[in-house]
């Protein structure tokens, strides 16, 4: 006549790189690394932009770095992160490009995922590469969870020559109201 309660554990051997592949961390340091051994870092491209970094590192407001291919969007936003209040937190980089379904369902719906975090700076790059569904539910989700209010949204996306932004990349300048910064 009484109810017991039984767990039964297995180990499960899942490999981390394919449910991650495309998700990685980097902390204030090696973000500093990373730009100093870059393009951007050596010869000091970014010091026209002072002010603007500045300006997007007083607001929360989310921002979407644009530009050609090429023009160095990950090491700008290391140098945003390195600069903002948030430096001492990670710096969770997505980038959309390297997803793979496992990658794209542990990001929607982990427990775990960067979304999930709070008092992080998420940059989620190469949004222009997710099919439309993806777009639309990468937003709907960021907006339902309320990521912007948590954390730090950075995007990025690749446009051609005298192309401010993508059409992929105004759905989230539009739908989360981000500040725009072109290179």
């Amino acid at each position: 006549g009484r109810y017991y309660t039984v767990y039964y554990f297995s180990e499960s051997r899942i490999p981390l790189a394919d449910i991650r592949r495309g998700i990685r961390y980097v902390n204030c340091r090696e973000a500093e690394e990373q730009y100093a051994d870059s393009l951007y870092g050596i010869v000091g491209l970014l010091r026209d932009l002072q002010d603007q970094f500045k300006k997007l590192n007083q607001t929360n407001h989310p921002v979407m770095v644009s530009g050609e291919d090429g023009t160095c969007k990950e090491q700008a936003v290391n140098y945003l992160y390195i600069q903002s209040p948030q430096r001492d937190r990670p710096l969770a980089i997505v980038d959309c490009s390297m997803l793979n379904e496992r990658a794209w369902s542990y990001l929607m719906d982990h427990h775990n995922s960067p979304l999930a975090q709070s008092g992080y700076t998420l940059f989620i790059k190469n949004v222009d590469t997710l099919t439309g569904e993806r777009r639309k539910q990468l937003l709907a989700n960021l907006l339902a969870m309320d990521v912007r209010q948590r954390n730090r949204l950075i995007f990025s996306c690749v446009c051609r020559r005298g192309e401010p932004v993508t059409r992929a990349g105004m759905e989230f300048v539009e739908g989360l109201g981000c500040l725009t910064l072109w290179l």
